[in-house]
């Protein structure tokens, strides 16, 4: 097998029990790991962008309806589990009329599900470039990203992901009698 295909299946086994772990505990109410996506979000965006995103949380709210900024590069993201039109519209208009598109050029969103579909494109009023092939980003999409980089960039997308995300070992499984062994 090709180096490149070995790391593209890693990094598609970890995100996918990520987008599917943090999916189901965000449903129940169990939101941290979902926050704590942000930080590793940046990493990957920052290489899928070629830029250098830094979290808002840091030195201001949430109020502008953007996780991560590049100001330089004139980037915004938003990290979120949820991928209903209603979240990405409602995130939209925070954008706009907050006045944000006047200090990026271009803002996306990382949906942290495995897909997402839309009918129509998003209502910006004119004052936004913004297309849901080009700026809505799921984990299908993520991973077509991914495998188009250079295999140095591969490898450094897959060492960001081992970074943050753990993958079960065979032991830390439910065992045949149902218990959760390990835990």
């Amino acid at each position: 097998m090709i180096r490149s295909d070995q790391i593209i299946k890693q990094i598609n086994d970890i995100l996918t029990f990520h987008v599917l772990s943090t999916s189901h505990l965000t449903r129940t109410n169990m939101n941290d790991q979902a926050v704590l996506s942000e930080g590793m979000c940046g990493e990957l965006a920052s290489i899928l962008f070629e830029c250098n995103l830094k979290s808002v949380a840091t030195f201001k709210s949430n109020t502008e309806a953007i996780d991560l900024e590049d100001r330089s590069k004139r980037i915004a993201v938003q990290v979120t589990m949820r991928s209903d039109r209603k979240k990405i519209q409602e995130t939209l208009d925070r954008f706009l009329k907050n006045g944000v598109n006047q200090e990026f050029d271009q803002l996306n969103f990382i949906v942290l599900a495995l897909e997402a579909s839309y009918e129509k494109e998003f209502e910006t009023q004119g004052l936004l470039k913004f297309s849901i092939k080009e700026n809505i980003l799921t984990l299908s999409k993520i991973i077509l990203l991914i495998a188009s980089l250079r295999i140095d960039a591969q490898a450094e997308v897959l060492r960001i992901c081992k970074k943050y995300i753990d993958l079960p070992s065979s032991d830390q499984l439910i065992s045949p009698s149902g218990w959760i062994e390990n835990a």
